[in-house]
């Protein structure tokens, strides 16, 4: 639990480095990722495939869908009225998860050792932090 709150500190205070680091990312994966190590191909293989973000923003719109009904909000109104409140309560979750698992996906590509892109990320981040 403490390394996702210090995820969540991440992803929000160090927006800009992050920003950098993601920007070289996709531009390695946009050429083939040939400078990827195996560890590296890996995490974005795992990273194009992260469903928690979506299975936990399901889980709390569907929740809040399940709570209105239960407590008989919007019993006169429209059906589709429900989803008002459940809207938030899927994107907030969702975008929250969604920047941690990221922050987490790029730090992780940052310190894999004996790669050179990581060393050049790395740099990246560095030299964001200090403009």
């Amino acid at each position: 639990m403490e390394r996702v709150w210090w995820l969540a500190q991440v992803a929000v205070r160090e927006q800009e480095g992050l920003r950098e680091v993601r920007k070289e990312v996709h531009a390695e994966i946009e050429q083939g990722g040939k400078a990827f190590s195996e560890r590296q191909r890996e995490l974005t293989s795992w990273q194009q495939g992260d469903v928690v973000p979506t299975l936990l923003g399901l889980f709390f719109g569907c929740s809040c869908i399940m709570l209105c009904r239960r407590l008989a909000f919007f019993g006169k109104a429209p059906r589709p009225l429900v989803l008002v409140p459940a809207v938030p309560c899927y994107l907030v979750p969702y975008q929250v998860s969604y920047h941690v698992r990221e922050a987490e996906y790029l730090i992780e590509m940052m310190r894999e050792e004996r790669a050179s892109l990581s060393d050049t990320l790395a740099a990246m981040f560095g030299r964001d932090m200090s403009n």
